[in-house]
């Protein structure tokens, strides 16, 4: 463990041995504060700080809704799938009102760790609380995805372009657009990838600058220059 980590520590210990003399607002913003510098860590990558900094906040509030979340995002960014799994259901309880969200977390952790009955089995349960065709589809589509299960996440995201594609927004059309160009290239398929990616270019480039990946599929610009030198 490094210097600067160590005195990081001191610095977060100096605070809960404050946070328990202060009460009402002081600790409200302590608590906004520390959730903040959690949020943080985790975006860095900086995963030791944010174990650090949640088990500061779970000691003072187990409840807390917000830093339940942030402990769950952070065991599935640790590939601690079963234990981000028990930290939802948790949640479930603590804030139902969120528990499309929550079981839809769950379909893909369970998915990821190869338990498909329970995955596609979270993936209804979001559904008979929704009712939202695209998130269903959707959710099954990357249910199949982590199972390598790439023929039916095509089937599933086919359904939800066939049926109802006038409907969506923009944006939920650039979504399953580069969802589907996302899949054919998970399969190995790079001939139907780039003839698929081609077809869509204009709205999948527009999703990929949002989300700070434009150069994702060059490779088959890159493809294409080969053929005309």
């Amino acid at each position: 463990m490094s210097i600067k980590t160590i005195n990081f520590f001191i610095i977060c210990l100096y605070l809960v041995s404050c946070v328990s003399e202060k009460k009402g607002t002081n600790k409200y913003n302590y608590f906004a504060n520390l959730i903040d510098s959690v949020e943080f860590a985790i975006n860095v990558e900086k995963y030791e700080k944010a174990t650090f900094l949640i088990h500061i906040l779970l000691r003072e509030d187990s409840t807390h809704i917000k830093t339940n979340e942030l402990y769950a995002e952070l065991l599935k960014n640790l590939g601690r799938y079963n234990e981000s799994t028990a930290i939802y259901t948790k949640l479930v309880e603590l804030n139902p009102q969120n528990a499309i969200w929550y079981y839809t977390q769950q379909s893909e952790l369970n998915a990821k760790l190869g338990k498909k009955k329970v995955a596609l089995s979270l993936a209804n349960k979001v559904f008979q609380l929704s009712e939202d065709t695209f998130d269903y589809f959707f959710l099954k589509s990357n249910v199949h995805l982590y199972l390598k299960e790439y023929n039916s996440a095509l089937n599933n995201l086919d359904s939800v372009l066939s049926i109802n594609y006038s409907h969506f927004s923009n944006n939920e059309k650039k979504i399953l657009l580069y969802q589907k160009t996302y899949v054919l290239l998970c399969s190995g398929d790079t001939i139907s990838t780039c003839l698929f990616y081609n077809l869509n270019k204009e709205k999948i480039d527009s999703f990929l600058i949002n989300i700070s990946q434009g150069d994702r599929f060059d490779f088959c610009n890159e493809s294409d220059n080969d053929k005309q030198n």
